[in-house]
């Protein structure tokens, strides 16, 4: 069934192991319009009911909650995202992510051993972090200056920030 494993994928996604998660994803997408045209079905490979609300989560959770690492805290106006993407993604975008009234588009991209995040958000009045495992002590670049992390959260401010690894 697809929310055994989705729960396996988000149990690997939790662990850090995205290319794991990401191989159960891909086994969950492959059911996509077989019985139903926008469906991922209940039972792999082609029964059971087309149209569950679970199915979904399969997809999303990983996707949103663990790739790129959306934690969301709306009541607060505050975000943090850290981002996690298989090894063979060398670069992802979601767009118009909603967070209460905010809405956000993350691109990041991998290449020659450097990773750029672009973080843009709707509103300027959120406190929005990028949190980067093993982080401190490193050097990074954030809209074009470079600085020393003293931690593994960097406060991002504005509407539009490039951080750069």
């Amino acid at each position: 069934m697809t929310i055994s494993m989705g729960v396996q994928a988000v149990s690997e996604a939790q662990y850090g192991r995205m290319d794991e998660c990401l191989w159960y994803m891909n086994r969950i997408a492959a059911t996509l319009h077989r019985t139903l045209p926008g469906s991922i079905n209940e039972m792999m490979p082609d029964y059971g009911c087309p149209v569950q609300a679970w199915t979904i989560y399969s997809l999303t959770v990983p996707l949103i909650m663990h790739m790129f690492g959306i934690t969301p805290d709306a009541y607060h106006k505050e975000a943090i995202i850290s981002p996690a993407l298989p090894t063979s993604w060398k670069e992802a975008k979601l767009e118009n992510q909603r967070i209460g009234s905010n809405s956000y588009d993350i691109e990041i991209s991998r290449s020659g051993g450097k990773t750029i995040y672009l973080i843009k958000s709707q509103e300027a009045n959120w406190k929005n972090i990028i949190r980067i495992k093993r982080l401190s002590g490193k050097e990074y670049e954030l809209n074009g200056k470079t600085m020393l992390a003293t931690g593994d959260d960097i406060l991002l401010t504005g509407t539009e920030n490039q951080i750069r690894f």
